[in-house]
């Protein structure tokens, strides 16, 4: 992977204003400032405790000053914004810095496609993969279409001359990361793949902890939460892949 990140600037500028309100400093003045106004409503409530109208008026001035002091040092330091939160953000707006490869396997029998529960996201995705080369051309996409037989063979427990693999599709796409709340530009390789000795018996089943299924792309482009986080892709498979 380049060390190099190409940022459009008019992106930068968009995620430096959105990211604003969220980079907070606590100042060591402001909490002394807190502490002292918090000693002096207890002073005051101390020199009015014979006089039981401005005793309760101060106590419930205290409380209310405490509770809003307490609660704003926990909203600082719960929401402070680190420089390797910054970084990531940044990093998240590179060009070529999200590359992976979508498997888009097809059932043949019904048509159906293959798709996996991604947990950090918690949706349905076609099966991915990072890029191993970080590369753009031909040699990296063979290098890349070697890469996912190997890991669909050990996946799926199938030898490899029995998987069929075709780049169909390369594409720039801009979208929302679920997991980073962030909009991130990802280059995609798209492989659809074929595999008869792959059990297609089942809608549903699991390897090693992770969920599978089986969706025809109608149902998929009903689905809200799909729609929601992954219409492009969706529509990329079914107009340019399938």
């Amino acid at each position: 992977m380049s060390d190099e990140i190409h940022i459009n600037k008019q992106d930068l500028k968009l995620l430096l204003e959105k990211r604003r309100d969220s980079i907070v400093k606590i100042h060591k003045q402001q909490i002394i400032t807190d502490l002292l106004g918090v000693i002096t409503v207890v002073s005051a409530c101390l020199q009015f405790a014979d006089n039981q109208k401005y005793f309760i008026l101060f106590l419930i001035f205290g409380t209310l000053w405490i509770i809003l002091t307490i609660l704003n040092l926990l909203h600082n330091y719960n929401n402070k914004y680190s420089h390797e939160k910054l970084l990531n953000d940044i990093e998240g707006l590179g060009i070529n810095e999200h590359q992976f490869n979508i498997m888009v396997i097809q059932n043949k029998s019904n048509g159906k496609v293959l798709t996996t529960k991604d947990k950090r996201c918690d949706m349905w995705l076609f099966p991915y993969k990072k890029s191993v080369s970080g590369k753009l051309g031909t040699k990296a996409d063979q290098e890349e279409n070697l890469s996912i037989k190997e890991y669909l063979s050990v996946l799926f427990n199938i030898p490899e001359d029995r998987i069929n693999t075709s780049l169909r599709l390369t594409d720039y796409t801009r979208k929302y990361s679920v997991s980073d709340k962030i909009d991130k530009v990802y280059f995609h390789r798209y492989f659809k793949v074929t595999a008869d000795d792959l059990n297609t018996d089942n809608d549903e089943f699991e390897i090693n902890g992770t969920k599978y299924r089986w969706w025809s792309i109608s149902d998929l482009e009903i689905d809200p939460k799909s729609m929601q986080y992954n219409s492009e892709i969706i529509a990329t498979v079914k107009n340019e892949v399938l």
